[in-house]
């Protein structure tokens, strides 16, 4: 009886044990145009927005980052090096600001809250770190 009891004991342990890890969640990175990004400012959503260009160094160390962040969310990214010089025109309009990238805005209730230029690991992590544990 005791070793049944002792096994029971063992069996429950280990299915709450197991029930209690969660999935690693990673940030979906998703690229957008300008029109869907003006849609997003338009309705006032509250969300994360990186440009980068693929032969940017510090964009692909961003955006390796990224990749291994775990948070559950989308950040949403404009591609410069395959843009067209239309939209890259109405990007600096946007934004007369951006010079270089990667740039990271946040954007709470369509309102510019948060410009990051560039990429350190540490000033990233706390800006995601906010943006997603809210």
């Amino acid at each position: 009886m005791k070793k049944l009891l002792i096994l029971f004991f063992v069996f429950i342990v280990g299915i709450v044990g197991c029930a209690n890890k969660t999935a690693t969640k990673i940030i979906k990175q998703e690229y957008i145009t300008i029109a869907q990004l003006k849609e997003k400012i338009e309705k006032k959503d509250t969300f994360m927005f990186v440009v980068s260009s693929r032969q940017c160094s510090h964009c692909n160390k961003l955006t390796a980052y990224l990749d291994k962040y775990e948070a559950s969310g989308t950040i949403y990214k404009f591609e410069a090096s395959t843009a067209t010089q239309a939209d890259i025109r109405e990007i600096t309009t946007m934004f007369p600001d951006l010079n270089s990238t990667p740039t990271t805005i946040v954007f709470e209730n369509g309102t510019k809250k948060e410009t990051i230029v560039g990429f350190e690991e540490a000033v990233m992590k706390n800006a995601l770190t906010s943006f997603f544990n809210k």
